[in-house]
């Protein structure tokens, strides 16, 4: 259902793969790095996953991304208690 709202695609350039690198040199596997620097290089806020590896690793991560790592019911938690 998400996925029908998606209007935009990213793609890879120098500066989002050198990102990448740096997130997986601080522990991230090389797919869950390339997305967030994707995320992080495209403007997005929450990356959303149910990778709980993924999410420990990100949270590591210095310096902190400006997009944040979360799971999907922790991020619709929010939503509701915002709501």
């Amino acid at each position: 259902m998400l996925l029908k709202g998606a209007n935009e695609r990213l793609k890879t350039d120098s500066s989002s793969t050198a990102l990448a690198r740096t997130f997986a040199m601080q522990g991230l596997g090389k797919i869950d790095a390339l997305h967030l620097a994707l995320a992080e290089w495209g403007g997005c806020d929450i990356l959303l996953t149910t990778d709980d590896a993924f999410l420990r690793r990100a949270g590591d991560l210095k310096p902190r991304p400006n997009v944040r790592v979360l799971n999907p019911v922790l991020f619709l938690a929010e939503l509701v208690a915002e709501w």
